[in-house]
């Protein structure tokens, strides 16, 4: 007998909502679910794949532990606790609790509970080392938070702006950044841009958001440091910017003026690869709007210069006042977590990583209680006695995240232990001594917690499983919870927040009961009633609450409000760096792409996916590639001075000549394990861990790499 149930899909942010057939404890149909308050029926390709990401037969069912000879055997839940926990301890007794370390991915941040605990856990332990994909992905962001400073009550999207910018980011395929509300991204763009919104997108690309801009700008890759600083020159010379709200809320414009004053419009034009006609336009356009805003994603985060780009970007932002300001409505006021500002506020520079523990491979300590996801595989071989020793990773893959990839390899296999909790077995899982098998999201008793922060409207889910979980696998908080209890310590919970540590996390704090354990449910539950939301009412609203009438004014800043640094000495030395660098003169440059088929290493090898993308193509511009005598389909060689990979190339009209542009994530680690590269290309192979790194973060450059490109 089968059944017709409500939920939603925890793939990505966009928390879609779902309508699904399940028979026999298996899922049959999903789709769209049309009455949902948020989404109305949309729902991705991704979406439609979880059908088959939850049948499928490759997922685990328990746990294993790696035998003497490398292969796997099964191994119940309560001695994998043991066996891990007695060699984490004599790890521990001998180099120190700081010879552990923990790295979280996209994973467990669809993940409420296993966020949570995975963080109350490394309090319980005590040690500082915590890394994720941000910091392989956007981590810029952070560093500019903690060189300017941030305004907190948000920047408008396309449903309260008058003009939104959008950079190196693809929302309506990426379903990510907050240009546009994430759920239903096509929709919301549409309503937008029909009730009189504007769209300026900066990209290579002409991408499926960039198609509906007013302003498409194809900017050169990598150049995002020298276009913006660009647009700031011509905005402080015409007097665009907002002098009320900087004279408020910024110090250093001076500083500013003077540091953009050589980046003229004719010398912008020619090294972004735009006209001084253009660039005129965005900047006139952008800055004399009454609500405006800049939005971001991977684009300028991964780049050349990656860290002065994103500051440059958000300055621009900040002197043009791009912020919802006293008098605007605040529609989201976070109806679980009750931590919507609603006054405007800046939140002043906090250089964070010069005063947290310092890495061992690097002078540099934690953004926002996360360490340099490219500096882990060096704190794994660092010589001497502290360096990282065992490492527990959950919800994400870092082997195959992680640029450079024999260098990284090469560091795992140098841990003491590795430990992955994980529903499949990934290229991280395959090197590790123990694999904890988990949950899937329909599985679980879940809610949308983890992304209260990120929505549009004030709205809140909370589910139960659609069906039952096989096997020995557990719920990720479970594995945190029973090393806590062999540490003999007290486990904790707090509702989960991006970028802080559990002891920064504000609010209530949930001690769990250590001899008997609690249920997902309880824990959920207990969540769920923290603030405005109540449990028992959102389970009895399988779609969720749209809470329409919780709104709320902005009010002006007190009198003593903080200011954003708007350019600190060493930004200020970093942009002088960009302007005395010349412009690579090389015929191409690899830049990153969003797939809607895949998220990070998720998916590439769905069956819908390969329906369309038996590979990740090498995307190129039709006029390179008849230069090169390429057609659809043929096999290249794709080389950067760090390594080579091959690939098949694909016509793009929408790529600026001079543009390779390729997915991550994709194919084996090893090219040996697939020399005709059938189940996709690796370009982590094209990146270094040891060249052209930023400061602070160490962020590799990981787009708009100079590549060169021959048939194969």
């Amino acid at each position: 007998m089968s059944k017709v149930v409500q939920t939603y899909c925890r793939n990505c942010p966009s928390i879609c909502g779902l309508k699904m057939e399940v028979e026999d404890n298996r899922i049959k149909t999903i789709r769209g679910d049309r009455e949902h308050p948020l989404t109305d029926g949309y729902i991705c390709i991704k979406g439609q794949s979880s059908g088959d990401w939850q049948n499928g037969e490759d997922r685990l069912t328990g746990h294993l532990v790696k035998r003497p000879d490398g292969s796997f055997a099964k191994i119940e839940f309560e001695q994998a606790l043991d066996e891990i926990w007695q060699k984490l301890s004599a790890i521990i007794d001998e180099h120190g609790v700081d010879s552990v370390a923990t790295y979280y991915g996209t994973g467990v941040n669809n993940n409420a509970l296993g966020h949570s605990a995975m963080k109350g856990w490394v309090d319980a332990l005590g040690s500082p080392f915590v890394f994720s994909s941000m910091s392989i992905d956007q981590s810029a962001k952070w560093i500019t938070v903690g060189r300017m400073g941030a305004f907190l009550t948000g920047k408008y999207n396309v449903l309260d702006g008058d003009v939104i910018m959008i950079i190196g980011n693809n929302p309506l395929v990426s379903h990510s950044g907050t240009g546009t509300p994430m759920t239903n991204p096509k929709a919301w763009l549409k309503k937008g841009l029909k009730d009189g919104a504007k769209l300026i997108v900066v990209d290579p690309r002409r991408t499926e958001t960039a198609k509906r801009a007013d302003i498409h700008v194809a900017i050169d890759p990598g150049e995002d440091a020298f276009f913006f600083a660009g647009l700031i020159n011509i905005i402080l010379k015409n007097g665009w910017h907002d002098q009320n709200f900087c004279d408020q809320f910024i110090t250093g414009l001076d500083e500013l003026r003077a540091a953009v004053a050589k980046f003229t419009p004719d010398v912008v034009a020619k090294r972004a690869g735009v006209n001084e006609e253009q660039l005129m336009l965005v900047a006139e356009t952008f800055a004399k709007a009454e609500k405006k805003s800049a939005h971001t994603s991977t684009g300028p985060n991964m780049c050349p210069n990656s860290n002065v780009a994103e500051h440059m970007i958000e300055a621009m932002n900040a002197i043009c006042g791009g912020y919802r300001r006293a008098g605007d409505e605040l529609t989201n006021l976070q109806v679980l977590r009750g931590t919507a500002i609603a006054q405007e506020m800046v939140m002043p520079p906090n250089r964070m990583w010069e005063t947290t523990p310092q890495c061992k491979s690097a002078p540099t300590g934690q953004m926002f209680g996360e360490y340099p996801t490219p500096l882990l595989p060096h704190e794994i071989v660092n010589d001497g006695d502290q360096k990282i020793r065992a490492l527990i990773c959950i919800g994400g893959n870092p082997i195959k995240a992680i640029p450079d990839v024999e260098f990284t390899t090469a560091a795992f296999e140098e841990l003491d232990l590795l430990v992955t909790i994980d529903p499949r077995m990934s290229e991280t899982c395959e090197a590790s001594d123990y694999v904890i098998g988990t949950s899937l999201p329909y599985e679980r008793h879940d809610f949308t917690g983890m992304y209260d922060s990120f929505l549009a409207f004030t709205y809140a889910n909370a589910v139960e499983p659609v069906v039952d979980r096989p096997g020995d696998v557990v719920d990720d908080w479970e594995f945190f919870y029973g090393l806590t209890k062999r540490m003999g310590k007290q486990f904790e919970m707090k509702m989960n927040l991006f970028g802080a540590t559990h002891e920064q996390t504000p609010g209530p704090v949930l001690e769990l009961d250590m001899n008997e354990k609690p249920s997902s449910q309880d824990l959920v539950r207990w969540m769920c009633s923290q603030n405005a939301a109540n449990y028992d009412d959102l389970i009895a609203a399988p779609q969720g609450i749209l809470f329409e009438d919780m709104t709320a004014t902005i009010q002006p800043a007190d009198s003593d409000c903080p200011k954003l640094e708007i350019l600190a000495p060493d930004v200020a030395a970093e942009l002088d760096t960009v302007f005395a660098k010349p412009k690579f003169d090389g015929k191409y440059r690899i830049t990153v792409r969003r797939m809607m088929e895949s998220m990070n290493s998720a998916f590439s090898q769905a069956s819908k996916t390969l329906e369309r993308f038996r590979v990740n193509p090498a995307f190129m511009n039709p006029g390179d590639m008849a230069a090169e005598g390429l057609v659809d389909g043929q096999k290249v060689k794709i080389s950067s001075v760090y390594g080579s990979i091959t690939g098949y190339s694909q016509s793009d009209d929408g790529l600026k000549p001079g543009v390779v542009s390729m997915t991550h994530c994709w194919g084996k680690l090893d090219p040996a394990d697939d020399p005709e590269s059938q189940s996709g290309s690796n370009i982590a192979a094209l990146f270094s861990l040891t060249e052209q790194l930023e400061p602070i973060n160490y962020m590799p450059t990981m787009t708009a790499l100079p590549v060169e490109i021959a048939k194969a």
